[in-house]
């Protein structure tokens, strides 16, 4: 179990859950740029990134920062060794797998198995 750090989870809640604002951003050529704003890190429009973030969307409603914190912890280990993919980003959903198999070989010796 991990324990809840206050400022261990602020230092992730603005790397993950926040826009990127960017100030004074300097161009190679010379021009300085006022700011810029990307999104979240979570944003990601990957479907492991999907799930986690509706997940962390759905914790923050509730209130649980235990809980988003340890995701958030999970993030941060699987951005520094990508063998460490969260649970929540291998849950998969159904929705679209295949279910039908079409058989594209050119066998005309197939046998039926009603007739065996």
């Amino acid at each position: 179990k991990i324990a809840f750090d206050e400022g261990d989870f602020e230092k992730l809640r603005q790397r993950y859950l926040l826009p990127r604002i960017q100030l004074n951003t300097e161009l190679p050529t010379g021009m300085t740029l006022r700011r810029t704003c990307k999104p979240r890190l979570i944003d990601l429009k990957t479907p492991g990134f999907q799930m986690l973030r509706v997940r962390i969307d759905e914790l923050t409603k509730k209130n649980d920062w235990l809980a988003v914190y340890r995701l958030l912890c999970q993030v941060r280990s699987y951005e520094i060794d990508p063998s460490r993919v969260p649970a929540v980003m291998q849950e998969t959903d159904h929705c679209g797998d295949v279910n039908e198999v079409f058989d594209l070989t050119q066998d005309n010796d197939a046998v039926d198995g009603k007739e065996c």
